[in-house]
């Protein structure tokens, strides 16, 4: 075997991520312009290049960081991860009624309270809200890229359950249709 491939080559790549925090749990760390100036024009060379290979771009960065999706959405990037519920500004409903089809987003599901401190019925009914206010606009996951050391492993379990769960907006589920992949998601909306 040549040692002369890539990675892609070796593997099935949907998607580059990449990432800094843009904000804290209050709002950002950088004024708008400061981000736009400095770290848009990256974020747009990030996404032509992973465009250029046929994957989607999907970086990464916690906080309230609302005031600020709309440079990277402009700046070609398809995913937003991690979707930080509990953070100011970052109410999914409002994120996907903003974003519509522009933008998807990944995580939603608060690993700092929700998957410590509530019950399994309640992270299922935190889940069924979360995947009918976004729709087909989100990736589940966890709000941050690992879950906490005192995550409650049968919440986890409610989390992965309540996900395999039909909505009626679900088309994969109710048309018989095989699983995407992360880039199905992001690239057929």
């Amino acid at each position: 075997m040549s040692t002369n491939c890539s990675i892609a080559q070796l593997v099935r790549m949907d998607a580059s991520f990449m990432g800094n925090d843009f904000g804290t749990q209050t709002g950002l760390l950088m004024s708008p312009a400061v981000f736009r100036a400095f770290f848009r024009p990256w974020n747009a060379r990030f996404a032509a290049q992973a465009h250029a290979h046929g994957y989607v771009l999907a970086p990464h960065s916690c906080g309230a960081i609302s005031e600020h999706i709309d440079e990277p959405t402009a700046a070609g990037v398809d995913c937003q991860r991690h979707m930080l519920t509990r953070a100011k500004g970052m109410v999914p409903a409002d994120q996907a009624a903003r974003f519509g089809s522009r933008l998807v987003f990944m995580g939603g599901v608060d690993t700092q309270d929700l998957l410590v401190h509530s019950t399994s019925a309640e992270v299922t009914a935190a889940l069924r809200e979360l995947r009918r206010a976004c729709a087909e606009r989100i990736i589940v996951g966890p709000s941050h890229k690992a879950m906490l050391p005192n995550t409650q492993p049968a919440n986890v379990v409610a989390m992965v359950a309540a996900t395999r769960v039909p909505l009626a907006s679900d088309p994969v589920a109710h048309h018989g249709l095989k699983k995407r992949t992360f880039s199905d998601v992001v690239k057929n909306q």
